[in-house]
């Protein structure tokens, strides 16, 4: 059974609904909703525009129905109003991974003699890819930076990269200059890649932080992600991050 007092809300932007995450084969999405049922892992589902959520759990396939079956959930009120709205937009982490999936047309149902909800397989899923999830460190010394233009001509900001993935990186801005916030958007950065390539790309903030060394010295962190990389600026960042994996396999 799951076990929903131990249970964490999954967001329902973690995602964003970026296309480059879209999964639209059906065998594939099968096996997916079969994984988040093997342990089984804990879903958020919210309904009525994302104003309400229950908790539940994926218990299974109907392979000759195309049915997807969901647990009832801890209670069973909320369960009701939630299958009378009509759609579920489900959210999980499977082995750390955000995945988002929208259940339509629910119905009651019975699986393995317990109370269920069964609807239609989803059309579509939401999965972030292992490679752009995780993150590798970077050099301390002679590692990446990223430049972030400043209008009028001042001078850009200079970004010190901890991490990197296909997806986003960690950074840190030693000289406090740049001020901002989550989901700020800038066009037209550059990532400076030790012996490869210079990249052009556009960055979103997802968070920010402010952390004290030992010494005292405040520092500006922030996790952002990529946006507008072209198929061979993918290629050069996949080059550079495999690079650091044979450098320290660690």
């Amino acid at each position: 059974m799951p076990d929903y007092d131990a249970a964490k809300l999954s967001g329902i932007s973690d995602l964003k609904g970026s296309e480059k995450y879209l999964i639209r084969n059906k065998a594939e999405i099968r096996n997916q909703l079969i994984s988040l049922a093997r342990k089984p892992d804990i879903i958020t589902a919210y309904f009525n525009e994302g104003k309400r959520y229950m908790l539940t759990a994926v218990l299974g396939t109907i392979d000759d129905r195309g049915l997807v079956v969901l647990d009832f959930g801890p209670d069973d009120a909320t369960t009701k109003q939630a299958i009378a709205s009509g759609r579920l937009v489900c959210t999980a982490k499977h082995d750390g991974v955000p995945i988002r999936f929208s259940c339509e047309n629910l119905k009651s149902a019975r699986f393995q003699s317990l109370p269920a909800i069964a609807a239609p397989l989803p059309k579509s899923m939401h999965r972030l890819q292992r490679r752009e999830f995780f993150r590798v460190t970077t050099p301390k010394l002679s590692g990446p930076r990223c430049e972030i233009p400043v209008p009028e001509g001042s001078l850009p900001h200079q970004l010190t990269i901890l991490n990197i993935s296909i997806g986003g990186a960690g950074m840190v801005d030693t000289s406090g200059r740049l001020h901002t916030q989550v989901l700020e958007r800038f066009e037209g950065c550059r990532l400076f890649l030790p012996d490869h390539e210079v990249l052009e790309i556009d960055l979103i903030i997802r968070n920010n932080w402010t952390e004290t060394t030992s010494n005292g010295e405040l520092l500006s962190r922030y996790g952002i992600s990529f946006e507008g990389l072209t198929v061979n600026d993918n290629a050069e960042l996949q080059r550079y991050i495999f690079h650091l994996q044979i450098l320290d396999p660690q």
